[in-house]
């Protein structure tokens, strides 16, 4: 008998038994209605890819790292908070900022002051006062997690601590440790970069990043913040590290 091959984590998305089945059971529950006529519209509409990829930037920090994995490190911690969109309208409306721009304050903040982000015993140990005072999130009377303002600061922290404990347990000192030491395992096998390859390993090491939840008794994998930091890591080191030339872009969703 031959072995099995083992899917992919973008392929895991892709294949018609994740996202595809989940679709075909919210239309036939009637959950969801899908208009394929506008569905089709709207795929023609889409510009070519060429235009798509000149078009695709990175975001660059303004802040002088000391080295590629410090970089990696903060571009990574930055796409790990990268939730909370049900926030935006109450945040814009006491804060002026929406939930993107507040964990890029927060993130800007730490690193202005000398935080240790590459420390898992810090981040492990991230408390909710920190948490107001680096994202700015101060609202009388939620500073204990009460109130919206409150809960969605509570959900940066824990999203902070777990990733530190689960850093520990993988044996990484920082984000940035275990997305080189991919990278490495992959060059030393000899395997040329993969995208998938590094989503499916952040998804596997840090439960913040393994986002997939049922559906109606089916599994559906979305793996959105990794497939983004892949997307911008490729983006902002290709052209100086080999390790950083995904092979596999293509294969990226489309919100990556």
């Amino acid at each position: 008998m031959g072995m099995a091959i083992q899917e992919s984590a973008l392929e895991r998305i892709h294949r018609c038994r994740t996202c595809r089945e989940a679709v075909e059971a919210a239309a036939g529950s009637g959950d969801v209605e899908v208009d394929q006529e506008v569905a089709r519209a709207a795929a023609a509409s889409l510009p070519p890819p060429s235009e798509v990829a000149a078009a695709c930037q990175f975001t660059r920090l303004p802040i002088r790292f000391d080295s590629l994995q410090a970089e990696v490190n903060a571009m990574a911690l930055f796409h790990l908070l990268q939730f909370g969109s049900g926030f935006d309208s109450l945040l814009l409306t006491k804060m002026g900022r929406d939930a993107r721009e507040v964990v890029q304050y927060g993130l800007l903040g730490m690193l202005v002051h000398g935080a240790p982000l590459e420390s898992r015993q810090w981040m492990a140990a991230f408390a909710a006062d920190q948490a107001f005072a680096f994202f700015n999130i101060d609202s009388t009377g939620e500073r204990a997690g009460q109130g919206p303002l409150g809960a969605f600061t509570s959900l940066l922290r824990e999203a902070v601590s777990e990733t530190g404990k689960a850093l520990a347990q993988s044996g990484h000192a920082s984000l940035g440790a275990l997305i080189l030491a991919q990278l490495d395992r992959q060059a030393a096998a000899g395997q040329p970069p993969s995208a998938a390859a590094l989503v499916a390993a952040l998804a596997e090491a840090v439960p913040v990043f393994d986002d997939a939840g049922l559906y109606r008794g089916k599994q559906v994998y979305f793996y959105r913040k990794a497939q983004l930091l892949a997307a911008q890591l490729h983006l902002r080191f290709r052209g100086a590290d080999p390790r950083f030339r995904f092979a596999d872009m293509e294969q990226l969703a489309v919100n990556s």
